[in-house]
């Protein structure tokens, strides 16, 4: 107990005044980096527990997809792998015209496929989640994209539009952890 015993006495840090660190001072810098690392990757593995629990008590894509959006910060769309809208979050207004458009039609037109698939990002992309950052001059917005797979089969794509916050290295993190759930 570190506020104090059972006799009352007090052992809390200032009290004592030594520290509890038992290593070397010169490891303190990778104990730091291993512990942040450590809890990094319970945070992520975190969030996907979150959004699958989201998705048992679901019984349609939007509360997941909100989810995922509220914790990006920006608007998400969901399409299937020949283009159809699937989803779009709806916590963030998707006010880019060619977005807009598109989810409105509930499917990207063949002439707008054509031109994203002759974008040097999409071409050039691994075949994996990793995220891509993807701009075309139709759109004002960057978009942040990460390929869905189950069972190693292309099942889709993930796709975040930035608008109320830039693209940040979480995005990048979060976005494959999305594409998993």
């Amino acid at each position: 107990v570190l506020a104090g015993d059972r006799a009352g006495a007090d052992f809390s840090f200032a009290a004592t005044g030594t520290s509890l660190a038992l290593s070397d001072p010169g490891e303190l810098f990778r104990l730091f980096n291993r512990a942040k690392a450590v809890t990094d990757a319970s945070r992520d593995q975190g969030f996907f527990g979150e959004m699958m629990d989201c998705a048992a008590r679901s019984r349609s894509i939007e509360p997941i997809i909100n989810l995922a959006a509220a914790r990006l910060g920006n608007s998400l769309v969901l399409l299937d792998p020949s283009f159809k809208i699937l989803a779009a979050s709806t916590i963030f207004p998707i006010d880019d015209p060619l977005w807009a458009e598109n989810i409105r039609l509930g499917y990207c037109t063949y002439e707008f496929v054509s031109a994203v698939q002759n974008i040097d990002a999409v071409k050039n992309a691994a075949r994996n989640s990793d995220p891509v950052v993807v701009t075309c001059w139709a759109s004002p917005l960057r978009k942040l994209s990460s390929k869905i797979y189950i069972r190693g089969n292309y099942a889709g794509i993930v796709l975040m539009l930035e608008k109320e916050t830039p693209i940040s290295p979480l995005h990048l993190k979060l976005l494959p952890i999305i594409s998993a759930a």
